[in-house]
C-alpha cells in the first residue's frame, strides 16, 4: 500500500516475469494493475460477490465496474 505506482508496477512485472508458471495472489484496494491479472475476485464482508476477468467485470451492472469508475474519477481529481 505504501509503494508509489511506478515502483508497484515494477515489482509486479518482475514477479510475473520471474515466475510465469506460478499463481500470484495480489490483494489490493488499488485498481491500476488489475487488468494484468487473469481473474479478479470482488470480496465483501468475507464473501466473493463477483469474479471474472478485468474485461468481464468492466460491464455495466457489475459492482467492480462501479468501483473502478469511481476510482478513476477520484484519481483524476
Amino acid at each position: 500500500a505504501s509503494l508509489d505506482p511506478k515502483t508497484e508496477r515494477s515489482v509486479i512485472s518482475n514477479i510475473m516475469e520471474a515466475y510465469p508458471s506460478l499463481t500470484l495472489l495480489y490483494v489490493t484496494h488499488k485498481y491500476s494493475l488489475l487488468d494484468r491479472f487473469d481473474k479478479i475476485l470482488v470480496i465483501d464482508e468475507g464473501k466473493i460477490i463477483e469474479q471474472g476477468s478485468f474485461k468481464e467485470l468492466r460491464k455495466d451492472g457489475c459492482l467492480f465496474n462501479e468501483l473502478y469508475e469511481a476510482s478513476q474519477i477520484k484519481d483524476a481529481a
